[in-house]
C-alpha cells in the first residue's frame, strides 16, 4: 500500500497518533450507564495527578534546556500550547 511521503502527511500521521483512545475517555456517567460487565474493564485514570505529572515531567525537560543553553535563570517560564 503507498502513502503519501510529504512532510504534511507525516505531521498529520504523527498528530493523529497522539490522539487519546475514546474508550479511555468515557465519563463516570457513561460508565452508569454501561453494563456490569464492561464497567470492570473500565480504566480508572485520575486526570488530575496524570496533567500534574505531565507539567512536572515538561518542567523538567525545560530546565535541562535551560541548563544546556546556559539560560538557567529563566526556569520558572511555562509552555502553553
Amino acid at each position: 500500500m503507498l502513502l503519501p511521503q510529504s512532510s504534511a502527511f507525516q505531521l498529520l500521521s504523527h498528530r493523529l497518533q497522539c490522539v487519546p483512545n475514546p474508550e479511555l475517555l468515557q465519563t463516570e456517567d457513561s460508565l452508569k450507564a454501561a453494563p456490569k460487565s464492561q464497567k470492570a474493564d473500565a480504566p480508572s485514570i485520575d486526570y488530575t495527578e496524570l496533567l500534574q505529572h505531565f507539567e512536572k515531567v515538561q518542567k523538567k525537560h525545560l530546565e535541562v534546556r535551560h541548563q544546556r543553553s546556559g539560560r538557567g535563570d529563566h526556569l520558572d517560564r511555562r509552555v502553553v500550547l
